[in-house]
């Protein structure tokens, strides 16, 4: 649960300074440090959102 919160509001963060570069006008150019604390963290939230996601269906589905 504390994983899954840490995740998501650094993905938020993330997102929020993808927009600020964006907005003043910057080239986004992505290096490694970027792919892996960036787009890792992004990519395992995204993830970890879809497991949750899938167990409280499959726990859905079986309560009816």
């Amino acid at each position: 649960m504390l994983l899954r919160l840490i995740l998501s509001t650094w993905a938020i963060g993330i997102g929020a300074r993808f927009i600020v570069a964006y907005l003043k006008g910057y080239l986004y150019e992505p290096n490694l440090f970027d792919v892996f604390f960036d787009w890792g963290v992004l990519v395992v939230s995204g993830l970890l959102t879809l497991v949750d996601e899938f167990v409280r269906f499959r726990k859905r589905m079986e309560r009816s």
